[in-house]
């Protein structure tokens, strides 16, 4: 009788158990079937299509046009040429003593070799520093200077060179974002070596799960004693969240908790995604959608945005401190801004360059040397790249081209705006503005006085 009743048993555990294969098979098949259709979409309208991208007027250089040679860099780093020390095809430049060489990526010159001279800087007469020199202060002073000589190298002189139209933005809906999409052939190894050393040191060989890391989050958050909960998120695992669960974010960040079911559909979305697309494609996703914070109305995504941001330089052109930094954000844009944090984002930085050096991307040496250079950002306001502007244009071509930014293939957007002067008009005005406060100041009125730009005809 005993023996009836543990077969009984044994078979109801068996059947049990059956069943529970059978359901889970068919719960991860749906998911499966399911996440791996939403993947496929999403990757391939990120390699087919590319968001509408407005352009400002093209940038072009004049024989006498008054220019100083680093505001020329600036421009060409805004175009996304890549510094060189010496040009060899199109989008490069070589800077020389009072001279820039310039081999043009489109236009009438593409890839001949240009030569823009410059005046030496020399003080104005009647300046700000003869009158300084005179009562023995030593005050910076104005200087005359400019496009001395234009000439096609092989070719004789030239009057004049029109480079690219620089871009402006990327037209989003649901809010102001800076952002410009790059292969991940122009993002220099630098780059990509600092955001792996300290987001995901294995990813190379994981299968989008990290185990290691993984099962050390769960142990600390359970037994540790931190206020937060850790993570152990790799590379794949965040872009999952971040690209593609976003409707689960929204959720999370609306109640303020934490989702198990999220974070298994996570771990389940990165195995799959592993499967869809490469390593190489999946670090290039990353690296053009990862959120490195605020600036202005702007929310900043991707390292070459940043770059262009954080230093005025196009991403291809950044030393070896510069990635560090960039990649020390991404933990946190907050607490690690160079811009509103400054010391923290010193520290986080230096921490990037340890984990650098200790996967073997750069020597200690290099490390140490770059440690202790000083945080040197450049505080440039995206606001000076015509937010309303670039409004105006969005609101125009929702309405005149419906469902534009759905089409595939490139859809760009060129404008009469000149993003030089319209940043020189800004400076001029604040500056300006700043001299207004201080006589008002002094009349007991402690309301700024209001301030405007009115294009003329």
């Amino acid at each position: 009788m005993l023996i009836r009743v543990r077969r009984r048993w044994v078979r109801v555990l068996l059947y049990a158990a059956g069943a529970f294969v059978v359901l889970s098979a068919a719960f991860l098949t749906y998911y499966y079937i399911s996440f791996a259709r939403m993947i496929d979409a999403r990757l391939h309208g990120e390699r087919e299509r590319t968001l509408p991208r407005v352009y400002a007027r093209p940038v072009e250089l004049r024989r006498g046009q008054t220019v100083t040679q680093q505001d020329l860099i600036g421009r060409l780093n805004d175009l996304g040429y890549t510094h060189r020390a010496r040009v060899e095809g199109p989008g490069e430049f070589a800077i020389g003593r009072h001279a820039i060489a310039i081999t043009p990526r489109s236009g009438d010159l593409q890839g001949k070799i240009v030569r823009a001279e410059f005046n030496p800087p020399v003080p104005i007469p009647g300046s700000v520093r003869t009158a300084a020199k005179r009562k023995g202060q030593n005050h910076p002073a104005p200087v005359a200077t400019g496009i001395r000589f234009l000439e096609v190298v092989g070719r004789g002189p030239a009057d004049a060179l029109q480079l690219d139209a620089p871009l402006l933005t990327a037209l989003m809906t649901g809010g102001r974002e800076k952002r410009r999409r790059v292969p991940l052939a122009t993002i220099p190894k630098r780059m990509q070596e600092a955001v792996i050393a300290t987001e995901d040191q294995r990813f190379y060989s994981h299968p989008g799960v990290n185990p290691v890391t993984t099962v050390g989050a769960v142990l600390t958050n359970i037994f540790g004693d931190k206020p937060y909960s850790v993570g152990g998120s790799t590379i794949t695992q965040q872009l999952a969240r971040n690209f593609f669960l976003t409707d689960e974010m929204a959720v999370e960040q609306a109640t303020r908790r934490r989702s198990v079911r999220r974070k298994v559909l996570e771990w389940f979305m990165s195995l799959i995604l592993e499967r869809k697309a490469t390593k190489d494609e999946i670090l290039e996703l990353y690296l053009n959608e990862v959120y490195l914070g605020q600036r202005g109305s702007f929310a900043i995504h991707g390292v070459a945005e940043a770059a262009r941001l954080f230093f005025a330089k196009d991403v291809s052109n950044l030393s070896v401190s510069e990635p560090a930094l960039i990649a020390g954000v991404i933990q946190s844009p907050a607490i690690h801004s160079p811009f509103g944090r400054p010391k923290r984002a010193l520290e986080r930085r230096n921490v990037v360059l340890n984990a650098m050096a200790r996967e073997g991307y750069v020597s200690k040496e290099a490390a140490e040397r770059a440690s202790r250079e000083p945080l040197q950002v450049v505080a440039r306001a995206v606001d000076n790249e015509g937010p309303y502007f670039v409004d105006l244009v969005g609101q125009r071509v929702a309405e005149e081209f419906p469902g534009v930014a759905a089409d595939e293939g490139p859809v760009d957007v060129y404008t009469t705006l000149d993003i030089n002067l319209q940043r020189q008009a800004i400076d001029a005005l604040r500056s300006g503005m700043a001299n207004v406060d201080r006589l008002l100041s002094r009349r007991k009125r402690r309301q700024a006085a209001p301030a405007g730009l009115v294009p003329g005809a």
